[in-house]
């Protein structure tokens, strides 16, 4: 046994196996990752586009600057998320990265 496994190299191999597997998942995950960001992007666009609508009706003289601060509050909590951003502008770590998500 030990002669098949100097001869075939099966721990380096074994190694490279399990490296491509995770490079491949990673790159599913980075297409997954990219496929679902739009989607959301697309559907806050969507959600923005009626909100706006109905703050058109909104007299602005009413509001109170509490409600004024949490619209301005959810607004940015929901586009730092799009971004990968933390409540700071920090980008999040993220387990799988690269520079093109295309397949």
């Amino acid at each position: 046994m030990h002669r098949w496994q100097s001869r075939w190299d099966w721990k380096a191999r074994a190694t490279a196996w399990d490296g491509e597997q995770d490079r491949e998942y990673c790159a599913e995950v980075l297409w997954s990752r990219a496929r679902i960001g739009r989607q959301h992007a697309h559907d806050a666009q969507a959600m923005r586009d009626i909100a706006v609508k109905a703050f058109q009706t909104i007299n602005a003289a009413t509001m109170s600057p509490r409600d004024a601060l949490e619209y301005m509050k959810q607004g940015l909590a929901i586009e730092t998320v799009l971004y990968g951003l933390d409540e700071h502008g920090k980008t999040l770590r993220r387990a799988c990265r690269s520079t093109s998500t295309r397949r």
